[in-house]
């Protein structure tokens, strides 16, 4: 039989075979090939083809927005390819990756870094071994260390009466209105700055419907326009509303 793939790779497979168990094998691999193209067999996968077929896999099925799959590949880009991107997927022990981690750097930032590419490789191994591209997630026992001493914990969030005193000063200033919006209704600074009249709904009772389905930002030079979650659609009621009816 002949297999072809989204981006027009053909490949022809025996329709025939010796009994049921290699028949069954010569399906997994034409099903393999219509998914994942011409990867290499499973002992010469990389670490670098495995991430990046994960991310383009969730792309596809809709299962990370564009911002995620940019983060995913930039970490890919700067700190898995270089290093642990060459090495074959199977190849990769847990050592190995405890060393990668001590190399990525000291401090709070190094540690954040450390968290996001292990997640990454992290999801991409077990994805890998539910698609039979890997066997083994080095992953479960190579983790990175974190720190022992810590400095003061950074604010994550404005306590209610901080809150109180920022929404009133960006009330009151000319400019001011997404600033002001933004706490009232939990979006996000490039949600609230490209949310477009299209995408409000006001209803008799006073209050609003508010669908985030654009945002505007850049990263590394490359700019996004989609939410980075799918939690876009919220109502929002009194100031919030009265926010935007001043805007």
């Amino acid at each position: 039989m002949m297999v072809t793939t989204n981006e027009g790779d053909r490949r022809h497979f025996s329709s025939t075979a010796r009994n049921l168990t290699a028949a069954r094998a010569e399906v997994r691999e034409a099903r393999k090939f219509k998914e994942y193209g011409d990867l290499p067999p499973r002992e010469l996968l990389t670490g670098e083809q495995l991430i990046s077929e994960y991310v383009d896999a969730r792309e596809r099925a809709g299962g990370i927005k564009q911002r995620t799959a940019f983060d995913y590949r930039y970490s890919l880009r700067h700190y898995l390819a270089p290093t642990l991107g060459k090495l074959k997927a199977q190849k990769v022990n847990a050592q190995r990756l405890r060393d990668f981690y001590a190399g990525l750097g000291e401090g709070p930032t190094g540690e954040r870094t450390r968290g996001k590419v292990h997640a990454l490789l992290r999801a991409a191994y077990r994805w890998g071994i539910c698609e039979g591209l890997v066997e083994a997630d080095p992953t479960v026992r190579g983790r990175p260390e974190r720190m022992t001493t810590r400095g003061p914990a950074r604010p994550k969030a404005f306590t209610p009466d901080e809150a109180v005193k920022f929404y009133e000063a960006a009330r009151v200033d000319r400019w001011g209105w997404p600033l002001a919006f933004m706490p009232a209704t939990g979006m996000r600074p490039g949600e609230a700055l490209a949310l477009p009249w299209d995408d409000v709904t006001f209803r008799p009772d006073g209050s609003a419907v508010v669908s985030a389905e654009h945002t505007r930002g850049a990263m590394a030079g490359q700019v996004y326009e989609t939410p980075k979650t799918a939690a876009g659609a919220r109502t929002v009621t009194g100031s919030a509303v009265q926010v935007l009816r001043d805007s």
